[in-house]
Order: C-alpha cells, then structure tokens, then sequence
C-alpha cells in the first residue's frame, strides 16, 4: 500500500519518509517557521533542533480535515509502540527470546558478512548458530508436526466436539431470552389492542408506554439473534484441510516477521541449542500423555 502512494503521488523518493510526511502539522493547517537551525560542527554543517520558544507558528489552508491528521498521529503512535526491537537482536529473528544455549543464556540474533546467526549473550565460548539452518529446522518441524491433514483432521474435531459443548451450554441462555420475547411481544400485542378504543388521554399515555415497550424488544430481540448464530460444526473435507494448510504455509512464510514472531512464540516454550555438540531441541507448548512438555529435536538442519 505505501509502495502505491509513493508511486501515485510523488510525495517522496521511498515509503520510509512517509512517516516523516504524515506527521507534518502543515496538513491540518499549522505551518512551522524556524524549527531547526544549521550550525557548524567538526564534521561541517549540522542541523539543531530550536528550543521551543524560538519556533514560530502560522495558520494556513489545512490540507485534511482535523479528525483524520488526528487519526493518523494516533496510528503511528501505535506503529512505533508496538514496534519489535532494533533488527540486530529481534527485528530479522524469528525465534528471538526463545532461543537457550547450552550454557543456560539466551541467545540473541547478530549477522556478520550478510550472514545471520544466533549468539549467546552470556559469552560462554560456544560457538555462534546460523539463524538461517535454526530457524528452517523448526519450520520444518511445525510443518510436519501441524501441517498434515491428519493433524488438521484430529485439530477440526477437537474444535467441533467445542462447538458442540458451547451449544449445549447456550441452551437454557437460549429458552429464557425466547420467553422473554414472547413475554414482551404479548404485552405489545396488548397495548396495540388497548390503544384502538382509547381516549384522547389515554391513548397518549399507552403511545408512551408502547415507545418504551419497543425498545425493550428490540433489545430482546437483538439478543435472541446472538444466542442463536451459534457457530455450526465444521465439515471435514480435503478442500477444507488444503486450504487451512495453505493458509497456514502462508502464514510461515509469507506473514510479515512480527506475525512469525507470535506464532512461533505461541507454539514453542523454548529452543535449546548446545552449538558445540550441533544439537537443537525445541520444547512444545503442549503436554504428552504422561503430563511433560514434549520436545522434538531440529538437529539435522544445524549440520548442514
């Protein structure tokens, strides 16, 4: 999207100035003199930010309404909180935070020579692990552990046997709003007939009191409606677990680096590495039969 903006309008040589561009108050109508002063340095000249009091301010012609300048400084307010770290320990590592080495440390992402690697922070002396073979292995593994149609199979059933005990759970939900309309649409029904032979008087009390009873079934209504789209069981058919593996595979490789970064964190405890012996072992987020977190191991990428 910002690659077509850039391109449409000419604003800026590439999209990463336009950050920059959109936090520019001259677009809601402020124009800003003498924010920066250029000084001479040791190097040459140098831009210096002016104290606040020296900036001079101006109204001009806005170029967008308020509330959309605001909404756009609020958005990249967000972008930038819920940004990952600088790329040299998290922003080109998929498994940043979970990776152990042998030693008991964390291990961080580095490069050298446009290569990147995975080093322990406690400067033990084992050696540095290629990120790339690391982080293909438990890919690999993700995929042939989840990315099969028997466990897609096995993962539907367990969501529909889910369904299924939230839709019975619903059921008593499900009878007193149903009561409780028809409660509501017999007294609607009451005053309608009421307000045929009312006097002037009278009817204007029971207008009143059928208003009011509107709402209320309105409300009723509305909330029959949300007990009642309960989510229906999914059918198991080779279309259906092509594509969940399709969106899956898309999702780990495809899916911007924050997105991989949350997957792997949600499947994975941890990532044990003693690069000495090249062996790697990730430990699941599940549990087998016997109550311990399984773990499965990735060394054969790490021989490469």
């Amino acid at each position: 999207m910002y690659d077509e903006i850039v391109a449409a309008t000419g604003i800026c040589a590439n999209k990463s100035s336009l950050a920059t561009i959109f936090a520019n108050p001259i677009y809601r109508g402020i124009k800003v003199f003498n924010r920066e002063t250029r000084v001479d340095g040791e190097h040459g000249r140098k831009r210096r930010r002016n104290p606040e009091q020296d900036i001079v301010t101006s109204e001009v012609e806005p170029i967008v309404p308020e509330q959309l300048w605001t909404r756009v400084q609020e958005m990249l307010q967000r972008r930038r909180a819920n940004r990952l770290p600088v790329r040299r320990y998290a922003g080109g590592y998929v498994l940043t935070e979970l990776v152990r080495c042998a030693c008991g440390g964390r291990m961080a992402g580095t490069n050298s020579r446009e290569r990147r690697y995975y080093r322990c922070l406690a400067r033990c002396g084992r050696p540095q692990v290629r990120a790339d073979h690391l982080e293909a292995g438990v890919m690999e593994l993700i995929r042939t552990t989840l990315l099969t149609p028997d466990a897609i199979r096995q993962m539907v059933t367990l969501l529909n046997e889910d369904i299924r005990l939230r839709s019975e759970q619903r059921g008593p939900d499900l009878d007193r709003a149903r009561a409780q309309l028809r409660k509501l649409e017999q007294q609607d029904a009451n005053l309608r007939r009421a307000l045929r032979t009312a006097g002037p008087r009278a009817a204007e009390r029971i207008t009143l009191e059928i208003e009011t009873l509107s709402a209320e079934l309105a409300a009723a209504a509305a909330r029959l409606n949300d007990l009642e789209l309960a989510e229906r069981p999914l059918r198991i058919t080779k279309q259906m677990v092509d594509d969940t593996i399709a969106q899956f595979e898309g999702i780990l490789e495809r899916a911007p680096l924050d997105t991989r970064v949350a997957t792997v964190r949600d499947l994975f405890e941890r990532v044990d590495v003693d690069s000495r012996e090249l062996k790697a072992v990730a430990v699941w987020n599940m549990t087998t039969d016997q109550g311990v977190n399984r773990s499965d191991a990735v060394s054969e990428w790490l021989r490469r």
